[in-house]
């Protein structure tokens, strides 16, 4: 699964970030993206979301290893 870059290595907000963003949320895959030290969910596109069914507030801040 794919991670958000950590935050210390360039500034939230960056052209970078919003790029990734932009093309994360426009990937027609299924696609969830969690914290690799935690794995708490950060993010999940709208690909995920028609796939499975969850809302996104309901996945956001739970643990990927919680899914069935």
């Amino acid at each position: 699964m794919p991670q958000l870059p950590s935050a210390n290595k360039h500034k939230a907000g960056s052209d970078q970030d919003v790029a990734f963003k932009r093309l994360f949320h426009r990937m027609p895959i299924a696609s969830m993206l969690a914290e690799a030290a935690t794995s708490r969910v950060v993010d999940v596109n709208p690909a995920f979301q028609e796939l499975f069914g969850w809302l996104p507030e309901n996945i956001i801040d739970q643990l990927s290893s919680e899914f069935p």
